[in-house]
């Protein structure tokens, strides 16, 4: 259940960030217009981006020295302009 999930931490992207990890410069990372065009509420975090950040939060809190687990996308990573 959602509700029962805790925030371990919060990332701050910006579309010059989400672009410049990109190396596929698909826009729809950073560009509103290319979600606008597809339906899209919001720009996406890439999946790389998405995994870099889980396993660097499960590193930080469990110290673990290695992890094996199948990572899947079941809903997009939205990006949240924390600009206001």
């Amino acid at each position: 259940m959602v509700s029962h999930l805790k925030a371990l931490r919060t990332y701050v992207h910006t579309p010059e960030l989400v672009k410049a990890y990109s190396s596929t410069d698909n826009s729809i990372h950073y560009d509103m217009a290319s979600p606008n065009s597809a339906c899209i509420r919001a720009t996406l975090i890439g999946g790389g981006i998405g995994v870099h950040l889980l396993i660097h939060t499960l590193w930080r809190e469990h110290l673990a020295d290695a992890f094996d687990m199948p990572i899947y996308f079941r809903r997009p990573i939205f990006r949240v302009d924390a600009r206001g």
